[in-house]
C-alpha cells in the first residue's frame, strides 16, 4: 500500500477525494460511458 509522509493511505487524501467526488457526481447525473472489459 502506498502511504503519504505521514503515513496516512493515499486514498484519502483531499485531491484523490475531490477526483472520487466529482466522479461520484457525474454518475448520478447519468455521465457514464460503458466500456468493453480488454484482457491482458
Amino acid at each position: 500500500m502506498l502511504t503519504g509522509p505521514a503515513g496516512s493511505d493515499l486514498f484519502y487524501s483531499e485531491s484523490n477525494m475531490k477526483v472520487l467526488l466529482q466522479s461520484i457526481k457525474e454518475a448520478n447525473e447519468g455521465k457514464l460511458t460503458a466500456h468493453e472489459l480488454i484482457e491482458v
